[in-house]
């Protein structure tokens, strides 16, 4: 595969190179893990997905089926159990008592970790499409110091990093296979290459295109029915035994489940062709800009500049958008068979998320490309210098300047991040107030031991209160914007009917929605409710409001 000379990397070939390449690697790994140490988004669980996988892992390392036992009736998550099983290892063999504190640190070394070997594996497989060690070390760099990799991925218990990690094993390990021009190799490839897809599988649903994309490089290759076979028994090595881990029954409340997400996002056939369509102009109006130039959404000075310019923003779009075409297409031109799998990969992941209801969370979904769009980004711009007449150096010089100037972005973005929010009191801007919350959980935690709470963040009550917790609206319900129906909700306190129940309740300070308000209002326009406030924070954001069922 003739890759544009970004790539071939004269540049990167004397070994004083390879090891100044080395040490910014290393110099920015070391960075990113200062930084994503530092960083925290408040009490576990207000980002919601963070509170149920690590009560779901507390419950796999003492022995529990796979549940929520925080939650009445012990309810299964929605989400797959790789990061859990992962997560309850790592709990059963790190040294000191288990306590909240000691299991979150515990669960972000995970995290944390698997981000390093997403960072050096996406390293790997940059280097084995003989990409030079600093146009792959400015890439990687660049994708780590990604706000949404940084802030959203590191410092979170969410499985996005893990799931990269995986990923580009499986990309270097089909890229590594370049001399024969086939990605299946040996028998053993195959199988080694079914486990990882096995395990990408179980930490993000959308893993199945790691799956697919494992047996079309077993049938691609040489000796296709030994290397597919062998493939599929590595998926199922890994699959089978986490497939009938014990895990709890459906609960009879509906709650918690993609399929319900689906459905209300898909709730009418024109409702499905405007997913379709804002999510696919999301990947190429946003994207893009996203990961090569985050200060368009993060940085103060440019988004009010915008705001008074907004053909500016289109402009920066342009920008950046032509060269990473340009590279794609590029790219496209010079695939070989070695590269099939990797395209799957993008083109699955892509289609994928062209149906996903949550549009919000393109960048998380989407993380796993972010090396690839630098990638197009460098490709694009050494492609337009090529075709404007400029020599070899200086096409080279453009696409490391292009590089460096999306590393220098995304780390601006990174470092105006870290310093505002210690510079606030380890407090993100508009993230719910640490110590309002604090007050009311202390408060939760002397109610009644055999007490539930309604909360928007039921494994946030848990944690760190010992209480049981239910959720007070579900995920379906916020993306219809429908709080203001109790149904579920009084459900939930049917359940529980012979124990005490209370609220947790956002005021619109803290919730500018009021959808938490909204539950509240509704709930207590039922017959047979009476709700009456025994606590609220000092600063009047949270409120414990107690259950009374009048027969």
């Amino acid at each position: 595969m003739r890759y544009p000379s970004v790539i071939i990397a004269a540049l990167g070939r004397p070994q004083s190179v390879r090891w100044s390449c080395g040490a910014l690697l290393a110099a920015g790994l070391i960075t990113w893990t200062a930084c994503a140490a530092s960083l925290d988004n408040g009490h576990v669980g207000v980002v919601h997905d963070d509170g149920i996988y690590l009560v779901s892992a507390r419950a796999l390392r003492d022995g529990l089926a796979y549940g929520l036992p925080n939650r009445p009736g012990v309810p299964r998550p929605k989400y797959p159990i790789g990061l859990p099983i992962l997560v309850a290892a790592a709990l059963r063999i790190a040294p000191g008592v288990p306590s909240p504190a000691r299991d979150i640190a515990v669960a972000r070394t995970v995290v944390i970790a698997s981000g390093w070997i997403f960072v050096l594996c996406a390293y790997a497989w940059l280097r084995r499409l003989r990409i030079g060690p600093l146009a792959a070390s400015l890439i990687v760099l660049a994708a780590a110091f990604n706000h949404v990799t940084l802030v959203d991925g590191a410092i979170t218990i969410f499985a996005d990093l893990p799931f990269c990690a995986v990923v580009y094993a499986l990309l270097a390990r089909w890229a590594g296979r370049g001399a024969g021009n086939r990605p299946a190799g040996t028998v053993a490839d195959a199988f080694g290459d079914g486990l990882l897809a096995g395990l990408g599988l179980f930490l993000r649903s959308n893993g199945v295109t790691l799956v697919l994309g494992a047996l079309i490089a077993a049938w691609i290759g040489p000796r296709r029915r030994a290397t597919v076979a062998a493939c599929a028994l590595g998926i199922s090595s890994v699959a089978l035994p986490l497939t009938l881990y014990p895990a709890q029954p459906p609960h009879p409340v509906p709650s918690g489940n993609y399929s319900l997400e689906m459905r209300a996002g898909w709730s009418s056939p024109a409702a499905g062709m405007r997913i379709i369509a804002g999510n696919l102009g999301s990947i190429v109006r946003d994207l893009p800009m996203h990961v090569v130039f985050p200060n368009a959404s993060y940085t103060a000075a440019v988004t009010r500049l915008f705001a008074v310019f907004p053909f500016g923003a289109w402009v920066i779009r342009v920008v950046i958008g032509v060269p990473v075409a340009l590279g794609l297409a590029r790219l496209w031109r010079q695939r070989r068979p070695i590269d099939v799998p990797a395209w799957f990969q993008v083109a699955a992941t892509l289609g994928l998320f062209a149906i996903w209801p949550w549009n919000s969370v393109m960048d998380r979904f989407l993380l796993s490309l972010f090396p690839m769009v630098l990638l197009c980004f460098g490709t694009g711009v050494a492609e337009a210098a090529r075709l404007a007449g400029a020599g070899r150096s200086a096409v080279q010089r453009a696409a490391i300047a292009s590089l460096v100037l999306a590393l220098a972005s995304n780390f601006s973005v990174a470092a105006r991040s870290v310093a505002q929010f210690h510079s606030h009191g380890r407090q993100w801007a508009g993230a719910s107030d640490r110590a309002e919350l604090e007050s009311a959980l202390a408060f939760i935690a002397t109610l009644e031991p055999d007490a539930v709470v309604a909360a928007t963040w039921p494994e946030t009550v848990s944690l760190y209160t010992g209480r049981q917790a239910f959720p007070l609206i579900e995920d379906d319900q916020l993306m219809l914007r429908a709080s203001g129906d109790s149904r579920r909700l009084k459900r939930w306190i049917e359940l529980t009917t012979s124990r005490p129940c209370y609220l947790l309740a956002r005021s619109q300070a803290e919730d500018p929605s009021s959808t938490d308000l909204r539950q509240v209002a509704r709930l207590a326009s039922e017959p047979g409710y009476r709700l009456r406030d025994v606590f609220r924070s000092p600063g009047g954001r949270y409120r414990v409001i107690v259950v009374t069922k009048i027969n």
